[in-house]
């Protein structure tokens, strides 16, 4: 997806271009297409969806869930304050690390 976006549509979701670099898929190769470009792959994919009559809106909504979950996959979460056995503070659970994800 990432590989075969324009760079308007990795703008407007976010994305960046190299899957690897995601936490969700760097661990794997599954996202490297050996028989076509990833750019063939994904013209394919979108045209089979606008083919099965799938409304711009709902295109839409497909990637911005699946760049919302690569994402979520990137927050680093700082629990060194958590203490289990202590009672929850408001700001005390948890802390995102890196508020710049997106």
């Amino acid at each position: 997806m990432c590989r075969g976006m324009s760079d308007e549509d990795l703008k407007t979701y976010k994305l960046r271009r190299a899957p690897e670099s995601y936490n969700y898929i760097k661990c794997t190769e599954t996202w490297e297409q050996d028989k076509m470009s990833n750019k063939e792959w994904y013209d394919e994919v979108y045209q089979s969806m606008k083919n099965m009559d799938f409304s711009d809106e709902e295109l839409y909504g497909i990637f911005a869930m699946t760049a919302v979950a690569l994402l979520l996959g990137e927050i680093e979460i700082d629990d060194t304050e958590f203490e289990p056995d202590e009672p929850i503070e408001k700001g005390k659970l948890c802390k995102i690390k890196n508020r710049d994800v997106g």
